[in-house]
């Protein structure tokens, strides 16, 4: 079961950043049998990749079997945590929204399968529990640069490339403070 939600939700966000990169911000009245069969088709292919993957398939590929759930939660919830100021910093410098997304889930996904099926935190020497700090550092960053950026900023720093550096600044201190193993430090 965790294969099949794990793959479904691979499917479903890629086929969220396809929409995306093709400039797709809304779906006009779609009818509801294209909305029916989308999500029968989604549903369908994930059971038929997750049947592979647990029928021999992660053997075939060289992956680890066990690593659904860790990549779950590292492609659904703490690495798009963990990179929300590049998110804002990305549309503070004119990508839209959409875009933006697209690339950090995509570069989320991709990642989360690198390090939990096919061995790279064993690669780089962190754990997962330094992505959770990360994300930690995210959401604090964020809290207090957004009541930062409201009460205290002057009025003509409050522009698109101010704060595109503040967040791109937020995004190297939250991945100083999760993947640099500080929190491990104070909590020794």
């Amino acid at each position: 079961m965790r294969t099949f939600v794990a793959v479904c939700w691979l499917l479903t966000a890629a086929f969220v950043i396809a929409v995306s990169m093709v400039g797709v911000s809304r779906l006009p009245s779609v009818p509801a049998a294209v909305v029916g069969l989308s999500v029968a088709s989604v549903i369908l292919l994930s059971a038929l990749v997750a049947g592979f993957l647990e029928n021999g398939g992660y053997e075939a590929i060289g992956a680890d079997p066990n690593a659904t759930a860790r990549f779950g939660w590292l492609a659904l919830l703490y690495f798009p945590v963990a990179f929300v100021p590049t998110l804002v910093g990305l549309d503070a410098f004119g990508l839209t929204p959409t875009v933006a997304f697209a690339v950090v889930v995509g570069a989320a996904i991709g990642v989360a399968g690198w390090l939990t099926t096919f061995g790279g935190f064993d690669r780089v020497a962190f754990e997962e529990r330094h992505v959770v700090h990360a994300a930690g550092a995210a959401v604090v960053c964020f809290a207090v640069g957004s009541t930062i950026g409201l009460l205290v900023v002057p009025a003509q720093f409050q522009t698109p490339a101010w704060t595109g550096i503040g967040a791109i600044a937020a995004q190297i201190v939250v991945l100083w403070i999760g993947l640099g193993g500080y929190v491990d430090r104070i909590r020794a």
